[in-house]
Formats: C-alpha cells, sequence, structure tokens
C-alpha cells in the first residue's frame, strides 16, 4: 500500500524512473498492468535483457544508460542483498525498503544509504 502515490508523486517532480528486475520482461509487464503502475516508469531492465544479472552492476548500467542518468545522482531502491551489492558496485546511492522480504539486520552489511520502512519515505530522500 502506498507504492503509486510515492511512484507517481516521483514522476510528478519531474524524476526519471526505471525498474531493474530479476524478473522476465514478460512476468515484469505483466505485474505493472496487474499494479497500475505501467505509465510511471521510462524503462525496464530484466532478467532477459542483459547477460549478468544482479549482484552484478550490469543491469544497473543499462539502466542508467538507457535513462541517460549520472550515477551518482541516482538512488536504486531493492528489498534484497543483490540490489544492495548491484547498485553499490555501480556507483549509485542505495535505499532499502524493508517492506520486502528481508530484514534490516540482512541488509545491514551492505550499507545502504537510506532505509526505508514504507513507499512514502521515498519522497524524503534527497540528493545534494
Amino acid at each position: 500500500p502506498g507504492i503509486r502515490d510515492a511512484v507517481s508523486a516521483l514522476k510528478a517532480n519531474g524524476n526519471k524512473l526505471g525498474i531493474v528486475t530479476s524478473k522476465a520482461s514478460k512476468g515484469t509487464k505483466k505485474g505493472l498492468i496487474t499494479c497500475g503502475l505501467t505509465d510511471l516508469f521510462e524503462t525496464i531492465v530484466a532478467a532477459d535483457d542483459v547477460d549478468k544479472h544482479k549482484p552484478d552492476p550490469t543491469p544497473v548500467f543499462r539502466a542508467l544508460e538507457l535513462l541517460s542518468a549520472e550515477a551518482e545522482r541516482t538512488v536504486f531502491i531493492g528489498d534484497s542483498r543483490f540490489d544492495m551489492a548491484a547498485g553499490r558496485d555501480a556507483g549509485v546511492r542505495t535505499a532499502a525498503a524493508l517492506w520486502g522480504p528481508f530484514e534490516r539486520t540482512d541488509l545491514e552489511p551492505y550499507s545502504p544509504n537510506y532505509w526505508l520502512n514504507e513507499p512514502a519515505d521515498i519522497l524524503r530522500i534527497e540528493i545534494d
């Protein structure tokens, strides 16, 4: 609950939004349709779009390229240790979404830049 509002607000504020997932493109698109989120993301990098997968940073690099985004001004939000490692190794800031399957203690070793307890916390992230 609250993810559509948070992501919609990010989009409305002019942020470039993309998805990096270990799921296949077909399943990812179906999930976005089901959740009513298809209109919010400019790009999707799915497992079948790259040869190397998270925790390797390759899919994050690909998303940065597709979005014409600067790594130092990018935040990669994820809920797994694979997300945190891929983001860190790609040189972007990472934010740990604690509403996913992993506990804070599972993600602490990856030193995310931000901790998100709920989707609304996304809107509190500030990049200097």
